[in-house]
């Protein structure tokens, strides 16, 4: 059992690893049609690409702000799974930093803009998937019933 419980904390930290890769290059990926003021040139460039990716980093202020809700929502439950001794007040603080931190990297990457709004989000969108993950695991050992 102890054998069993060492790997399965070794895939969720892998899984955790690619997501906060995935999650860096996403959130720091250059845009640089958005230096151009030509609507034309950014509605000719999604005809040909597209895909999920161009379409998120392209998409409506609507969609934009779900997507900055909903961006850092698995770190809490991934970080619990690969340490479940964790507090989910480190592990906020940890969000929010990270949250921060990717705001203030993309003033220098072309077509980025770095948005108090988009911190908001982030941060929003972590402390509600913290008080999810931390409700269910309180009540239901519902982290218990996941692990691998």
């Amino acid at each position: 059992m102890l054998k069993s419980r060492h790997y399965s904390r070794k895939i969720y930290f892998a899984i955790l690893i690619s997501y906060l890769g995935a999650l860096l290059l996403f959130t720091l990926y250059p845009r640089p049609l958005l230096e151009n003021p030509d609507p034309s040139l950014l509605e000719n460039f999604l005809k040909t690409h597209s895909s999920f990716f161009y379409k998120i980093l392209y998409a409506d202020s609507n969609l934009v702000y779900w997507g900055n809700f909903f961006l850092l929502t698995p770190l809490p439950l991934l970080a619990i799974l690969v340490n479940p001794k964790i507090k989910l007040i480190k592990l906020t603080t940890i969000g929010i930093f990270i949250s921060l931190f990717i705001e203030v990297t993309q003033i220098g990457i072309p077509g980025r803009v770095p948005d108090p709004m988009d911190f908001l989000a982030n941060s929003a969108g972590l402390i509600f998937s913290g008080v999810i993950t931390g409700y269910l695991n309180s009540q239901t050992r519902f982290i218990s019933a996941i692990r691998l």
